[in-house]
């Protein structure tokens, strides 16, 4: 059941990229945290960081590149 809540959240998350009222980034990072907390172990904390490197990327790129 996490895992369908987790991603419909990241879902959501990546409307929000698309419709500026959401948090997007910020909300696919926060349920990707919950994930890695519920699920645990190595593999799941992997991910969860890779992913976390991803959208710190894109936050970044957003700001650097302009307009």
């Amino acid at each position: 059941m996490t895992n369908l809540l987790v991603g419909v959240a990241i879902l959501v998350g990546l409307a929000g990229t698309i419709v500026p009222i959401l948090p997007g980034a910020l909300l696919v990072a926060g349920a990707l945290l919950v994930w890695a907390i519920v699920t645990g172990g190595t593999t799941a904390w992997a991910v969860a960081i890779g992913a976390l490197a991803l959208v710190a990327a894109g936050q970044l790129l957003k700001y650097l590149i302009p307009g």
